[in-house]
C-alpha cells in the first residue's frame, strides 16, 4: 500500500475516532473566564483560495493547488490534499450536548486516538490556543504507518455553541517542515460563520 493510499485511509480512521468522540460532547456555558466571539479570521493570504459551507458554518483558505472532497463522512464537512497526495486537511463539525467543556471534548477526542492500538498513536504535546477565536486545545500525535514511515497528526478542537469543530493536519513527519507554513495559515484563516 502506497503512503498516498494510507494518508487516505488514515483520515477515514481518524475521522470515525474524533466522531464517535464527539456524539457525547458538549460545552461548559458558564465555562468560566471571559467569552471570546468566534469572528470571520480569513485575511486574503496571497495564494489561497477561500472554501465557505453554509451549512456547516464554516470558512478556510486553503494553498490554491490543493485538492478538495467534501463531505465523506456524517461528520467531516471538507477534506484538503496536498497536489503530492503527502499532507491533509481534515474540518469535522458535529452537535455536541450534555455539560463538558471544551476540554473534555478534546481530550475524548485524543483518547479515542490513542486507544486505537492498530495505530500505536504516541501523544507529543498537548496546548491551549484559539481557533476562529474561540478556546481551543491543540495535540500533536505521531504514529509509525507504512513501511514504518513516521507521521505527524495535529488535532485542534474547539466548541462554539453546542457546536463541535475539530481541525486535523496530517503528513509524514519528514514532510512536516515543508507543510507546516501551510497547515498553520489554514488554521489561523477558520472562521465560525454561523
Amino acid at each position: 500500500m502506497n503512503k498516498k493510499v494510507f494518508l487516505g485511509l488514515l483520515v477515514i480512521v481518524v475521522t470515525l475516532a474524533v466522531a464517535t468522540a464527539g456524539c457525547t460532547f458538549s460545552t461548559n456555558p458558564s465555562g468560566g473566564g471571559a467569552s471570546p466571539s468566534a469572528s470571520a479570521v480569513p485575511q486574503n493570504i496571497t495564494g489561497y483560495s477561500t472554501y465557505t459551507n453554509a451549512t456547516a458554518g464554516v470558512r478556510i483558505q486553503y494553498p490554491s493547488g490543493w485538492g478538495v472532497t467534501e463531505g465523506g463522512s456524517e461528520t467531516t464537512v471538507v477534506t484538503f490534499h496536498a497536489p503530492d497526495g503527502m499532507a491533509n486537511v481534515q474540518v469535522i463539525s458535529a452537535p455536541v450536548s450534555g455539560t463538558k467543556s471544551v476540554a473534555e471534548l478534546h481530550n475524548t477526542s485524543i483518547n479515542g486516538l490513542l486507544n486505537m492500538t492498530s495505530l500505536n498513536y504516541t501523544l507529543v504535546s498537548t496546548e491551549n490556543t484559539t481557533l476562529a477565536g474561540m478556546p481551543a486545545y491543540n495535540s500533536t500525535l505521531t504514529t509509525t504507518m507504512v513501511a514504518g514511515t513516521p507521521m505527524t497528526q495535529t488535532v485542534t478542537t474547539t466548541v462554539k455553541d453546542k457546536q463541535g469543530y475539530v481541525l486535523i493536519t496530517t503528513t509524514t513527519s519528514k514532510l512536516l517542515p515543508n507543510y507546516q507554513n501551510d497547515f498553520s495559515n489554514m488554521t489561523n484563516s477558520f472562521a465560525i460563520t454561523s
